[in-house]
């Protein structure tokens, strides 16, 4: 990637400012925005969101349609390096989207677990390969503790794709209308009148 990089600013470097106004914002620009695009196809691309995202649990139905309040949280866990401790009160139990024998190894090795009225995880869990979801119960704190500091849990929450797509989007317009932008900026005013010696 940085030789690519190194090849282009090589590049542009022996062109005067017109050309390289016109060059970035005519074909630098929207290849970048058509790699991501098609880099969105397979899944990568531009992500906004936060390697564990949270939702919080508020209450169950059952199949008479009875309500009861049942407080706990959903933890999805994206296979990035990560380490966070989530405070929960009355945190008891842990339900998982791994298998019994998965479970055993990253508790064993503390990549999962509860302790002291909190949930701690240590991403990408051991043998999984892709989102690993978890469901704690118990009641849902202020902050979460990540890479020893302490973030508010509202910038953790679970954002939609949807949502996503719509900042990817934008940011994606924005850099198409910057280079052109600069391009218009950076060309030479060049005046009508001839001028004669």
């Amino acid at each position: 990637m940085f030789g690519e990089t190194n090849t282009i600013y090589e590049f542009l470097k022996g062109k005067d400012p017109d050309q390289r106004a016109r060059i970035i914002a005519y074909f630098l620009a929207p290849a970048f925005i058509l790699g991501v695009s098609i880099y969105g196809l397979f899944g990568f691309s531009i992500n906004f969101e936060k390697p564990v995202a949270l939702s919080e649990l508020k209450m169950e139905i059952n199949e008479k349609g009875e309500y009861a309040s049942k407080r706990g949280v959903v933890l999805i866990a994206e296979p990035t390096a990560c380490e966070f401790v989530l405070p929960l009160e009355t945190a008891s139990k842990i339900w998982s989207s791994v298998d019994e024998q998965t479970a055993r190894e990253n508790v064993k090795l503390n990549h999962l677990g509860l302790d002291a009225g909190a949930v701690f995880g240590n991403t990408p869990l051991l043998g999984e390969k892709g989102p690993v979801a978890i469901v704690v119960d118990g009641n849902l704190g202020s902050e979460i503790h990540v890479a020893n500091s302490r973030e508010p849990v509202d910038d953790w929450r679970l954002i939609s794709r949807q949502s996503s797509s719509v900042l990817s989007a934008a940011f994606a317009a924005c850099l198409l209308m910057f280079g052109m932008t600069f391009a218009l900026g950076m060309a030479p005013v060049e005046s009508d009148e001839n001028h004669t010696s």
